[in-house]
């Protein structure tokens, strides 16, 4: 793979995400979204030079950090190695950054009112394939 995503002697052809085994300033980029999110940034941007005629630049990936939910209030962030937490605080910035990297007020407002409905009520709505057999037969 080429330094600005491309594929070795086509580049008219590039791979962005998990299928990317890219590398920027010498280290692997991971295969997560926003490392995809910005991989596709980069590609728009080859395009666009490309059909101005000026040259390309190198993929620059810029890790953002790391946070995942690990129960019901309950999360870590890894923001830098200064900057890491855990617990609710973590929680809480976990779920405004998923909400606001939604694409509509529509998606937004509804992905609130269904994790506050589901903080509320301890509803999970998880649908896990566990190969065990419940008797149930509706999909």
């Amino acid at each position: 793979m080429s330094a600005d995503l491309s594929i070795e002697g086509h580049p008219e052809v590039f791979v962005i995400g998990d299928l990317a085994a890219a590398q920027s300033d010498g280290k692997v980029v991971p295969g997560v979204a926003p490392a995809a999110t910005q991989g596709g940034q980069h590609v728009a941007s080859c395009i666009d030079a490309d059909l101005a005629g000026t040259s390309r630049s190198m993929f620059r990936y810029k890790d953002k950090g790391s946070m995942a939910t690990i129960g019901r209030s309950k999360a870590v962030a890894y923001l830098g190695p200064k900057l890491q937490f855990g617990g609710y605080f973590a929680w809480l910035v976990w779920w405004v950054v998923h909400i606001m990297t939604l694409i509509d007020f529509r998606s937004k407002a509804s992905a609130m009112a269904n994790w506050g409905w589901q903080y509320l009520t301890g509803q999970r709505v998880a649908r896990l394939i566990t190969g065990r057999s419940s008797g149930h037969t509706n999909v």
